[in-house]
């Protein structure tokens, strides 16, 4: 859980140092949070996603099911039927 945290923490603090050099320069703030949090999101989300979809193309559906309870999800409607 900590290297988890710390990767998440790395991402964060990279985005942010970006959002306050672009601030800096006179960028919209606005459209700069726009930006952090676009960022942020998708580098979260990358991996998980990948990994995620490559368990589903080859059918381990045990650990879409884990990763829907993990993340609070609702069950995709193919296994709730």
């Amino acid at each position: 859980m900590r290297a988890f945290r710390s990767s998440a923490e790395q991402v964060r603090d990279q985005e942010l140092d970006k959002a306050i050099a672009l601030l800096r320069t006179g960028q919209a703030p606005e459209q700069v949070l726009k930006t952090l949090a676009r960022n942020i999101t998708n580098k979260l989300m990358h991996v998980p996603t990948t990994r995620l979809k490559q368990a589903g193309e080859a059918g381990r559906t045990e650990q879409l099911s884990l990763a829907h309870d993990l993340f609070g999800l609702d069950k995709p409607d193919s296994e709730s039927k």
